[in-house]
């Protein structure tokens, strides 16, 4: 993933006309990697947390 950085933040430097679609699609497969690697390494206790943090945020913005 580090490596797949580099190469977007090469992207930014580049003089050529700048692609932002190719730009977020790169991020958002960043994005979904990270995304699976917390859900393999976190505990089961953690996620439930996440989630329950997450459907209060969103009864908050509903509530308005």
């Amino acid at each position: 993933m580090p490596e797949s950085l580099r190469s977007s933040s090469l992207l930014l430097d580049s003089p050529a006309k700048f692609d932002f679609e190719d730009l977020e699609r790169r991020l958002t497969v960043l994005d979904d990697k990270l995304s699976a690697l917390v859900m393999t390494v976190a505990t089961e206790e953690l996620l439930l947390r996440i989630r329950a943090k997450s459907m209060d945020s969103y009864r908050h913005i509903g509530g308005k």
